[in-house]
């Protein structure tokens, strides 16, 4: 499953096998995904208050994951779309 990669990538500066520095970026800390399931955890639990309906902690996670999953597969589509002319 894509994670979207880190949510707060860093750049810094390392030497390559040649001993020339060179730019890497750090893949440590929260992925993008759960980045995203963490901002849609508000509206989902809003959502479920106003309703009146009782979710149980797996299904408001479920539907955290839900979001983040099509906000990931609407970037990617953007990302892949091409420029108007």
């Amino acid at each position: 499953m894509k994670d979207g990669g880190p949510a707060f990538p860093a750049v810094y500066w390392d030497r390559d096998s040649a001993g020339q520095y060179v730019p890497r970026v750090s893949e440590v800390g929260m992925s993008l995904r759960a980045w995203f399931a963490g901002r849609a955890l508000p509206g989902v639990m809003q959502t479920a208050v106003t309703a009146g309906a009782y979710m149980d902690s797996k299904k408001v996670a479920e539907c955290c994951y839900q979001v983040a999953d099509a906000m990931l597969a609407e970037g990617e589509k953007e990302r892949h779309a091409q420029p108007a002319s």
